[in-house]
């Protein structure tokens, strides 16, 4: 079947904070693997969606796939100027960004700028796809570009080339020192060198030489030779490596033309794909389109989820669990909806924790139908058996997370905690009553005193004092709980860009409703948990963005 795309008339301009009053019709696609959302026409939209067939396939063949499970959205802005509030600063050299998030990967790309799109799509690709995504920023940039330049042989093999630009850019510009860009990170100077892609493309191409798993590339032989030979050194080497290499078309081959679409957008969906971008962002955005869809189609629950999982942002819990109890009647509720579901199940409440354990489990398996090896799906769903004290299928769940390298140490944590509340449980149980036959009563003086009636002590409800006074929150996920130095530094990701906070030794952060943690503070090493950071921001500027006051999970 050809290719087929429909034009889709929504406020694709008001989402991305253009000129008001323009509102063109937005074109929407979507295959198995990816969709495609631009406000550009087919001249944009089809080469495009041909390409991320091609590089989607591309990629899987070398072993790479997406690092969170669900398709990739692409979204094409037709400038820079559009991508403006998704980048850290309103205009810049970058034309792309990419963004995991717990729901769906994003790809956004300007479609008029420098260079080819089509390669700026495979980059951004690229970097959805690094299994390594904490890696030094040099290396993750170069390796990006590495693979956007990948192309076939007459054979059909994958092999790098060198795109004519980065040689005439490297062979005619003044070089970074290798010391500093080894070092640089998103802010600093070097980053915004013209030569920083080119330089870190052109180290990944030679560290890549004679090794066919692009996937065993790491950094460290680099770093390790320009510590044992100097900067100028590994310079010259890398000079003499440029020196053999031959340039090669920039722009990828044209695009097959028969690439099948299977499915058109609505554009309602439209708004929804838009609307979870903005979340990341600019959420009280979000909630106004994710409210008006709800409004105006009422009875369609895919607003809901998002709904939900924005009032888990803000810590409204209460107001999460209803919505999220409406989003999960969908049919076609994402694995992680159900999933967000269970562990709000799972939180302390009034109401009997053991009903509510067994329903988290339900969902926590429903989540677990889509993705059968998600770890923190099996884990949720071995807590919520736990409490509800379903020994046998909580170590079911903790067997299949100990298979797991990268689970194998919180599994066996989670064992241990199972193994104490068994016990627990067992020795609370009460046991049967002796079977003898009419007890005579005691004598009168050696009867215990009738029982006098002393009032149960008060339980005072839990305070939770969430969020901290005088705190900033921000949401995301723990890339690495750094302790290395003084200080404890915890380096959050969050929506497009890591952050780093400190917190002092001897003043841990209080840690609230951890469900599926025992810690007293967050340990050293830790990463992957999604999480409300509250902190003081420091009042000048600099790599440390603030003091760490508490931590909601």
């Amino acid at each position: 079947m050809s290719r087929r795309s429909v034009a889709l008339v929504v406020s694709f301009w008001a989402a991305f904070g253009a000129l008001e009053g323009r509102s063109p019709a937005a074109t929407a696609v979507r295959s198995g693997s990816f969709e495609l959302v631009s406000e550009l026409g087919p001249e944009a939209v089809d080469p495009a969606a041909a390409y991320l067939r091609i590089i989607g396939a591309r990629y899987r063949s070398l072993g790479l796939n997406l690092r969170e499970p669900g398709p990739i959205t692409a979204v094409l802005t037709p400038t820079i100027v559009e991508l403006s509030p998704y980048l850290r600063s309103p205009l810049g050299r970058t034309r792309g960004l990419s963004l995991v998030s717990p729901d769906r990967n994003y790809a956004l790309v300007a479609w008029i700028a420098p260079g080819d799109p089509l390669t700026a799509l495979a980059h951004e690709y690229a970097h959805l796809v690094d299994p390594h995504p904490e890696r030094p920023v040099w290396f993750r940039e170069g390796w990006a570009d590495y693979l956007s330049y990948l192309r076939p042989d007459a054979t059909g093999t994958l092999g790098a080339t060198a795109p004519a630009d980065r040689l005439a850019l490297l062979r005619n510009g003044s070089w970074v020192r290798l010391d500093a860009l080894l070092t640089a990170d998103r802010g600093s100077p070097e980053f915004a060198e013209p030569l920083f892609y080119a330089q870190s493309w052109l180290i990944v191409r030679w560290l890549a030489e004679g090794e066919p798993d692009v996937r065993r590339i790491s950094p460290e032989p680099f770093v390790q030779l320009v510590a044992e030979r100097g900067p100028e050194a590994v310079a010259e080497l890398l000079q003499a490596f440029l020196a053999g290499l031959s340039p090669a078309p920039e722009a990828p081959p044209a695009p097959a033309a028969d690439v099948e679409m299977v499915e058109t957008l609505e554009d309602r969906e439209v708004a929804l794909r838009l609307a979870d971008l903005d979340r990341w962002i600019r959420p009280e955005r979000a909630r106004q389109t994710l409210e008006r869809l709800a409004a105006e189609h009422p009875g369609w629950l895919k607003p809901l989820a998002p709904l939900g999982a924005l009032e888990m942002d803000a810590g409204r819990y209460d107001e999460a669990e209803t919505l999220l109890a409406e989003a999960v009647r969908d049919a076609d509720a994402a694995p992680r909806t159900h999933h967000r579901y269970a562990l709000l199940l799972l939180r302390p409440t009034d109401a009997d924790p053991v009903d509510r354990a067994e329903l988290a489990a339900l969902h926590a398996s429903l989540a677990l139908e889509s993705q059968p090896d998600d770890p923190r799906f099996l884990l949720t769903q071995a807590q919520a058996w736990m409490v509800s004290g379903a020994w046998d299928a909580a170590v079911g769940a903790l067997r299949r997370l100990l298979v797991q390298p990268q689970s194998r140490a919180k599994a066996e944590q989670e064992m241990a905690e199972l193994e104490r509340r068994r016990n627990q449980a067992l020795r609370s149980t009460p046991a049967p009553p002796l079977a003898v036959a009419s007890p005579e009563p005691l004598p009168a003086a050696l009867a215990p005193p009738p029982p006098k009636d002393i009032p149960p002590p008060a339980v005072e409800p839990p305070v939770t004092n969430w969020p901290p006074p005088h705190a900033e929150v921000i949401y995301g996920r723990v890339d690495y709980v750094d302790c290395s130095g003084p200080d404890k530094i915890i380096v959050l990701r969050n929506s497009l860009f890591p952050m780093r906070f400190r917190e002092p030794r001897g003043r841990p952060a209080k840690i609230f409703f951890p469900p599926d943690k025992s810690w007293e503070t967050i340990p050293c090493g830790a990463k992957g948990w999604t999480i409300n950071l509250a902190y003081r921001p420091y009042r000048e500027l600099g790599s440390v963005r603030g003091d760490v006051v508490a931590i909601l999970f």
